[in-house]
């Protein structure tokens, strides 16, 4: 049996470096090159604020002797400073809120004797110091917390403690041990062997020469969880309507059941839900195309928050899926945590305490979650940038539920002004902008300001310009600041008719590399004078951009030569006949791009293909799945 050391803890815990579960403190203060020691006063009140904050929190470990930056530099104390350090714990924490799961260890590593130091989470009391501090850790830092806030109720005793208890009749090959390593290989720094891994993670202890593996450990690595763990799944229905009837008005359309160990259940489940986020729908072009009805990776999050920080100790519940025509139901086993008030979700203020927190240790370190306590916030974001109704939450003594609705923010009669405009690529902005003008009436730049809740008129500048480029505001009158009401916007009548002779303008002149000032002259003199979108050489080939009709490079796209294959010119002039060059275009700033909705079997060649030769990829990133080895439909 291959046992974790603890030089070995310390070598990972060093490559890792600091993080919500690993801490180091040096022992030295003053300039660099006049480094002196720190005095045993100030060593003490690190130690045990440092562990107070690991208890209250998710545990942790505790180096000193190591620097920030994870050099290892020492303790310079001789051996009855280091004794009473070793001991700080035991007379540095408030009496009534002793640490009893303290390992405290000194040792020579790398020839340089510094101090070992975890401790767990805490499932019976709140820790205070021995001056009254009540702290707990969050992200990188050691915070002060408001004592009644991380108080405990009895009913949350057992679910916290459910992934730390250990299954001692279950052994190793329970696990599926080759899972165990592929984990192991993309978040360990030091090649851990499987043993060592789920040691070093708290999933498994190494005592009398045999290894006892955690309930935490079997519901990631599992290979038969349904036989040890009852109601590991997670359940699917579709309900067409609004309703779930019963009886005779059962509507249930599928009803499907997934189970597995949690990796198992992130993919299957996934693979489920996913195709209930879109909608089959008719575009403007008379084309039937699939219409994402919901955020993509919105979903995804509140479907990974359910299936790890539900209550495992409730084994007759699983978590459940229900989609309707308007809205999807997620619920998953549990109440929210007496130290969590729903409003604070609610408000996105960033609250968060994991419930099970070696799973959820083990999914952030390898990349399936997001940081701690911003799964909520990037939730609600997505929707707002989505234009959709904010998500609702709800928490019974048995459940928590979040309610995902594919509801725009806009009313009926706004959505039905703004399909006037539908062939315009409205931005969030522009969708905004045209509805402030709605009535008519004259704005102005602070209203408009005002109403996008921006601050720097940079961006405004930026965003008036685009949608003056495509010709759905106008200044309706000179000068005056910023007050003055002198913008307005077009009607979509209007719009609709501009955009239908721009149509046919541009099947009338084929280019075959960026349009020359002959070929928009030739556009112009197809549309009428009045057309908002007869413009100037410069704004007239950002505006064929902005419409999809040109490249970043101002070449033509797929989409105009749609056009121009598909209009009844002369066939000697067929579009079959004309090749084009693609010159060399001006590399733009690298930014980075999340692409959604990817097949898993993607591969980054086909990303690439999919961009070349228009943009320059420097990098192409697909996270893994590690249950198939595929990707999981994403990727940066």
């Amino acid at each position: 049996m291959d046992g974790l050391y603890i030089e070995d803890r310390i070598k990972e815990s060093i490559a890792l470096r600091e993080s919500q579960f690993r801490e180091f403190k040096s022992a030295y203060e003053g300039r660099p090159d006049e480094k002196i020691p720190r005095s045993l006063k100030c060593l003490k009140e690190d130690i045990c604020r440092t562990l107070v904050a690991f208890a209250n929190a998710d545990g942790g470990t505790l180096l000193v002797g190591v620097e920030d930056d994870g050099t290892i530099t020492g303790i310079p104390h001789d051996e009855k400073k280091i004794a009473i350090l070793l001991d700080t714990y035991s007379d540095g924490i408030h009496k009534e809120t002793p640490l009893s799961s303290v390992h405290a260890e000194a040792l020579v590593y790398q020839s340089q004797r510094i101090l070992f130091f975890s401790v767990d989470k805490s499932t019976t009391m709140i820790h205070q110091t021995s001056d009254g501090r009540c702290l707990k850790r969050e992200d990188k830092n050691t915070i002060p917390v408001n004592f009644e806030r991380l108080q405990f109720e009895r009913r949350e005793q057992i679910s916290r403690q459910y992934d730390r208890e250990f299954a001692y009749d279950v052994k190793l090959d329970a696990l599926d041990i080759e899972l165990v390593q592929r984990i192991s290989n993309r978040i360990s720094k030091t090649k851990m062997t499987p043993e060592k891994f789920l040691q070093f993670y708290d999933l498994a202890d190494y005592s009398n020469g045999r290894i006892a593996i955690s309930r935490a450990a079997l519901l990631l690595f599992g290979k038969d969880t349904q036989r040890i763990l009852t109601r590991m799944q997670v359940r699917i229905v579709r309900v067409p309507g609004t309703e779930f009837r019963t009886g005779r008005h059962y509507t249930v359309t599928s009803d499907d059941t997934v189970s597995g160990n949690i990796f198992e259940l992130i993919t299957s489940s996934w693979d489920l839900m996913r195709p209930f986020l879109v909608r089959t729908e008719m575009n403007p072009d008379a084309l039937f195309v699939e219409r994402v009805m919901y955020p993509e990776d919105a979903c995804r999050e509140a479907l990974m928050n359910a299936i790890v920080h539900r209550d495992y100790s409730m084994e007759g519940k699983g978590v459940e899926v229900i989609v309707f025509d308007d809205r999807i139901e997620i619920s998953s086993p549990g109440p929210l945590l007496s130290t969590i008030d729903i409003d604070d979700l609610r408000n996105l203020t960033g609250v968060h305490e994991s419930r099970n927190t070696l799973i959820a240790r083990i999914l952030r370190e390898c990349g399936y979650v997001r940081e701690i306590g911003e799964g909520m916030r990037r939730i609600f974001e997505l929707f707002k940038e989505a234009d959709l109704v904010r998500p609702e939450l709800e928490s019974s003594k048995s459940t928590f539920k979040i309610m995902l609705r594919c509801k725009s923010v806009f009313s009926a009669d706004d959505q039905r002004w703004l399909k006037g405009y539908s062939a315009y690529n409205l931005s969030r902005e522009e969708m905004i902008i045209l509805l402030l003008g709605k009535d008519g009436g004259l704005l102005s730049p602070n209203q408009i300001v005002a109403r996008l809740n921006i601050v720097d008129w940079d961006i405004y500048r930026q965003v008036f310009q685009r949608a003056q480029c495509k010709g759905l505001i106008y200044n309706a009158s000179k000068g005056g600041g910023r007050d003055r009401k002198r913008l307005k916007v077009r009607t979509p009548e209007i719009m609709e008719r501009a955009y239908s002779e721009l149509i046919s303008s541009l099947q009338k002149v084929m280019f075959e590399n960026s349009p020359s000032t002959n070929d928009l002259k030739k556009i112009k003199d197809y549309l009428g004078k009045d057309n908002p979108l007869n413009q100037e050489d410069i704004k007239m080939r950002n505006m064929l951009q902005e419409l999809g009709f040109l490249n970043e490079a101002k070449f033509p796209t797929e989409r105009l030569m749609g056009l121009w294959l598909g209009s009844k010119r002369d066939e000697s002039k067929s579009f079959y006949s004309v090749e084009v060059k693609d010159k060399k275009k001006q590399e733009s700033n690298p930014v980075d791009l999340y692409i959604g909705n990817l097949d898993y079997n993607t591969s980054e060649d086909e990303i690439r293909k999919l961009f070349l030769p228009e943009y320059k990829i420097r990098s192409v990133h697909i996270p893994i799945d590690y249950t198939t080895g595929n990707g999981r439909g994403f990727a940066f």
